[in-house]
């Protein structure tokens, strides 16, 4: 059986590090834009996405590692759990070696696809070269990353990321007195990596004693094992990255390199959102392995109800913080020309992905299950008319029209698909499903949309002290009204044990 403790424990984790990595690269990004200028940080981002397009190399591999890692640990079949490490670790190996190959030619051509200013031009090319190398070095560390989460130690996990930011964060502040190219940032983002890919490794030999890992145990059967799962999980990931990642390359492409930066910090806010949500979400994948493999469909349903209430209770704060007080929010953080240009693009983006980000937990519950494939097909087709209507909207609207393009299909895929996508997981009513999961956090976001939008009225602030001060007693109306509306007398109590020590 499932520990509610260590599912807690895990999401708790997540939410801690990505509040603390958030806030750290809240405070580092107008830092770093400062000394690289607009052009600079838009060169940055653009390498950047260009060469992560590489990651597509994964194949699904990484999610196949965490399922089976999962699977069979929950039943002691360490020969298979060795096999299917030991033959993911040599293919991983082989396409870091491939991608380390085509960082070198996208160096190479990078200058003459996209209009790089000349004062760039050449640091573009080692900035391209060191980030491939880096992801080089991610396919096969991934290996060990993926036995974490297939052993749900998120809190470890999350631990490594950690330390990978804040030693990225202190090098940037004590190197740019000194340094500042696009160089010195992409060497920093290397050193940082790796550290934690060495960590990861260290911790995972640790914990594991059965872990064998040799080239002879690698198999042709224990790579087609990892492919039937990871095929539709490299397709899922593959349209993914084009949903999320293409308009920075189209923006690029179409109009000018600075512009990219404005559509970046738009899209970074709505990334820290789905990122926030996917530590509630991403702790059910190796959990639904174990479940189904057990056959207990019951638990199954009780996670896709709570893990969609859960991942409400935080999109739907962040998400009304962000419509109705983005603006002031980026002229703080950023200043007035960038929340002129900035915020529109942020509730174009934030508005459909209300509900998709609410359905992670689903998507994730489904591959969990190896029943991702109608999932992986349909989002594919997202991806397509994503770039069709990018290309088309950005050389009509510029960056609003990119913005549209992510969207519009976003908003389409949900609308007529989700339904299915909550069926396939386990069979439950769609309308039990909205009443359980859906109707009390949309009740008690009702008094946190009143106080927002009385503060924008009568109380906008212009200073970070005043901006964080509202923003907390805003979450603390939203917390007091989500108890009471939200939480059973099991959930309170749960709660409260795991909160105990703030009592006085």
């Amino acid at each position: 059986m499932i520990s509610k403790s260590q599912i807690v424990k895990n999401v708790l984790s997540n939410w801690v590090t990505f509040l603390i990595i958030g806030l750290i690269n809240l405070a580092l990004v107008p830092f770093v834009l400062r000394h690289l200028g607009d052009l600079g940080f838009g060169v940055w981002v653009l390498a950047n996405t260009v060469t992560v397009y590489l990651g597509l190399l994964d194949l699904g591999i990484r999610s196949s590692v965490i399922r089976y890692v999962a699977k069979y640990r929950s039943v002691s079949d360490y020969q298979n759990l060795n096999q299917i490490i030991s033959t993911s670790l040599v293919t991983f190996t082989a396409i870091g070696s491939f991608a380390l190959i085509l960082s070198v030619i996208l160096a190479f051509l990078f200058p003459t696809i996209f209009k790089i200013s000349p004062e760039f031009e050449g640091q573009v090319q080692w900035v391209v070269l060191l980030v491939g190398l880096n992801l080089a070095l991610s396919f096969p560390a991934g290996v060990f990353n993926g036995i974490l989460l297939g052993m749900e130690r998120f809190d470890l996990n999350n631990l490594f990321n950690l330390v990978n930011n804040v030693l990225k964060a202190v090098l940037i502040l004590i190197i740019f007195n000194f340094k500042v190219n696009l160089v010195v940032l992409a060497l920093i983002q290397l050193f940082s990596s790796l550290v934690a890919y060495l960590l990861c490794l260290w911790r995972v030999l640790k914990l594991e004693p059965n872990l064998k890992i040799s080239f002879r145990l690698s198999n042709k059967a224990s790579l087609t094992v990892i492919f039937q799962h990871g095929l539709y999980s490299f397709l899922l990931v593959s349209a993914y990255q084009i949903i999320y990642y293409s308009p920075n390359v189209l923006i690029g492409i179409i109009t000018s390199t600075s512009l990219v930066t404005y559509f970046a910090m738009a899209a970074i806010l709505i990334e820290y959102t789905r990122r926030a949500v996917n530590g509630v979400s991403f702790v059910l994948n190796p959990i639904a392995s174990s479940l189904e493999s057990r056959g207990d469909f019951q638990t199954l349903k009780k996670l896709l109800i709570s893990g969609t209430k859960y991942s409400l209770l935080l999109i739907l704060p962040v998400s009304l913080g962000l419509i109705i007080l983005g603006k002031n929010f980026i002229t703080i953080w950023l200043g007035p020309s960038y929340a002129e240009k900035c915020y529109p693009i942020l509730v174009i983006l934030l508005l459909p992905q209300i509900y998709s980000m609410s359905q992670f937990v689903t998507e994730e519950l489904l591959m969990g299950q190896t029943k991702h494939r109608f999932l992986a097909l349909v989002t594919v087709a997202e991806a397509i008319l994503n770039l069709l209507l990018s290309v088309f909207l950005i050389k009509k609207y510029g960056i609003i029209g990119a913005a549209l393009g992510v969207a519009i299909p976003r908003f389409l895929n949900y609308l007529f698909f989700s339904v299915i996508y909550i069926k396939k997981v386990v069979e439950i009513s769609f309308k039990d499903y909205l009443r359980q999961s859906f109707i009390p956090p949309l009740v008690a976001s009702i008094p946190l949309a009143i106080i927002l939008l009385v503060i924008l009225k009568f109380f906008p602030a212009y200073n970070w002290f005043d901006f964080v001060l509202e923003v907390v007693l805003a979450g603390l109306v939203f917390l007091l009204s989500a108890w009471y509306f939200c939480f059973s007398k099991e959930e309170r109590k749960l709660w409260a044990e795991k909160f105990s020590f703030l009592r006085i």
